[in-house]
Parts: structure tokens; C-alpha cells; sequence
């Protein structure tokens, strides 16, 4: 038993006895939140927009970020990562070709 020393909401003290619950087991809050896969997709999305103008940096954020995705089981990411390398493939590729008839003439 408990004799509660503190006022109460009007200031006044109380001579109560709380009595705790014997078989009361403690509230555990849980977070059954994910965690957000900020850094996987963000370098995901990174590897989607620098491809179209830096093949190179494309491509090592692309499996910067394809790693970090597997790691963290997020689909989507992994998925926006191997879209960004293959731009960059692409766009790498479009490059060569553009350069190698250019000097040709």
C-alpha cells in the first residue's frame, strides 16, 4: 500500500492509500514503425539523375545503392538503383558512339 504524499490536482494533500495491482505487468510501448531507407533510396535517386550527365558517377552510386537496398530488404530501391545503372550504361554507350563518328569524320 501506497500513502500518496504529493497534493493533489487542487493543492490540497490527501490521506489515501493507492493500493498497486499485484499481478500488473508494466506497459512496454513497442515501435512497430520501419525504419526509414532514406540513405539506399537517396542514392538510388542520385544514381537516376547524375546518369543522364555522369555516366561514372552514375553507375557507383547505382551499386552504392543497389548494396544498401539488398541490405535493407526495400524493393523500390533496389529497383531505382538498377534503372540509374542502366542509364548511365545507355547514356555511357550513347556517348562512345556519338564521339567515335564525330572523330571519324
Amino acid at each position: 500500500m501506497l500513502i500518496s504524499k504529493y497534493p493533489n490536482r487542487e493543492g490540497k494533500m490527501e490521506n489515501q492509500k493507492n493500493e498497486v495491482p499485484k499481478n500488473v505487468e508494466p506497459k512496454v510501448e513497442t515501435n512497430n514503425q520501419q525504419k526509414p531507407k532514406t540513405s539506399a533510396r537517396t542514392l538510388s535517386i542520385v544514381a537516376l539523375v547524375v546518369g543522364f550527365f555522369i555516366p561514372l558517377v552514375g553507375w557507383i552510386c547505382g551499386y552504392l545503392g543497389y548494396k544498401k537496398a539488398k541490405a535493407e530488404n526495400d524493393q523500390t530501391s533496389a529497383t531505382i538503383s538498377m534503372v540509374g545503372i542502366t542509364l548511365a550504361s545507355v547514356v555511357f554507350l550513347i556517348a562512345c558512339v556519338l564521339q567515335s563518328y564525330f572523330n571519324f569524320f
